[in-house]
């Protein structure tokens, strides 16, 4: 039987099952085509044969025909990727990656990597075969039953040496066609070395969207920094290293539209990220208090070239939120500006009054927080005046020493 004559009969109206089943009877044949063609047949089936209630045989039918395949690296034409900087894990499927890196959403180009690693004989396809079946529907019980068991099974092949921790190691893990697409690593004394596994070797996380990360700010920048993360949307780091330098991380975070940091000693370098629109920035006690008092490490967001997209900016539990506001009015970001956080702070009637009198400086502002400052009651009456929604809820009262709300 030709690669045609089976696509011909798999197009025919006739019962699915009975599709599955005469596939079955030609394993062998499927298993022997040119890899080319194998491609196709695996393409054919998963369309023709693609009722959820056989979704479970399908896959198992799939894993049965790569399993013992030898193969040379499938010459079908791939998709034309978008012009997304990406450096593919091989150079066999670079522009397949690249096409998921441009739409991570898409489900198409994931099916064309799957069909390549089960043409490989590779279980990382039955891994997005299954997860495309439970991209359509999330609760299927047979399919999540499947998924759990090829995942125990390949568990090592997934995360190598790290294996035997991943699952005690990373919380609230979401994974889309067969990539970890969002995952939160808490505090862990091999941070770095995790993200490293999550996202470059084996790389299961190659295409994460959502990361938030507890520890070693300055050391997950460096591997983050390796290789662009043109998937990565929204980043929260926690860096309280004697020496938190993240300046190493923008040249890779080219499509990150919300970043928040929670730090001390903080160095940003010259901060560019295009499509940034939120910015968060929870401080803690710095080490020299000097520091803290100029805000330089804030130099480059004050300067706003490098966040053209900035809409959303939250400076929280800062020892000088009056400085803070001098800055801000002063900054050509304010005028972007819908939304500005200062809550937990210490400000006083004098950046109240700052504000106030540069209000037009703000011309887009609707949102305004500044719950838990040491703000009076007619700081807060001349703040309402700002318009749009703002809040200044749970003041603090002075006993002659203003700190910030939360500490490190």
């Amino acid at each position: 039987m030709t690669i045609d004559e089976l696509e011909r009969w798999l197009a025919e109206d006739s019962p699915q099952r009975t599709k599955l089943e005469r596939v079955r009877e030609h394993v062998a044949m499927i298993r022997a085509l040119p890899d080319d063609a194998y491609a196709r047949a695996l393409r054919a089936i998963k369309k023709r044969v693609s009722s959820p209630k056989l979704a479970a045989e399908v896959a198992a039918l799939i894993g049965e025909l790569a399993h013992g395949r030898e193969t040379k690296p499938v010459g079908a034409s791939q998709p034309e990727p978008a012009p997304v900087p990406w450096v593919g894990t091989t150079e066999d499927i670079a522009e397949i990656e690249a096409a998921i890196a441009a739409d991570p959403d898409a489900q198409g180009p994931y099916t064309v990597l799957g069909d390549y690693w089960t043409a490989s004989g590779d279980i990382r396809g039955e891994l997005i075969v299954i997860g495309a079946a439970l991209a359509k529907n999330p609760t299927h019980k047979v399919m999540r039953a499947a998924w759990t068991k090829l995942y125990d099974e390949h568990r090592r092949k997934l995360w190598g040496e790290l294996a035997g921790t991943i699952d005690r190691i990373l919380y609230d893990v979401d994974w889309y066609m067969g990539f970890v697409r969002a995952c939160r690593i808490p505090r862990y004394g091999r941070c770095a070395e995790v993200v490293d596994v999550l996202l470059d070797d084996p790389g299961p996380g190659r295409f994460i969207q959502r990361l938030a990360i507890d520890s070693d700010g300055a050391e997950v920048a460096r591997v983050l920094a390796k290789r662009p993360r043109p998937t990565l949307r929204t980043l929260e780091l926690a860096c309280f290293e004697p020496s938190g330098d993240l300046s190493p991380l923008w040249p890779s975070l080219a499509h990150l539209r919300t970043l928040t940091i929670r730090g001390k000693n903080l160095a940003l370098g010259e901060i560019h990220a295009p499509q940034l629109e939120r910015f968060a920035i929870e401080l803690g006690t710095l080490d020299n208090e000097d520091e803290l008092q100029d805000l330089g490490f804030l130099a480059s967001l004050w300067r706003g070239d490098g966040i053209p997209n900035l809409r959303a900016i939250a400076l929280t539990n800062c020892e000088h939120t009056d400085a803070l506001c001098d800055a801000l009015v002063a900054s050509p970001i304010a005028e972007r500006l819908v939304e500005i956080d200062l809550r937990e702070g210490t400000m006083t009637e004098a950046g109240a009054a700052l504000l106030y009198t540069h209000r037009d400086r703000f011309p887009n502002a609707q949102r305004w927080n500044f719950d838990l400052n040491f703000l009076t009651v007619e700081a807060c009456t001349r703040l309402a005046a700002l318009g749009g929604e703002v809040s200044t809820n749970c003041q603090r009262v002075t006993d002659g020493n203003r700190h910030a709300a939360a500490y490190e």
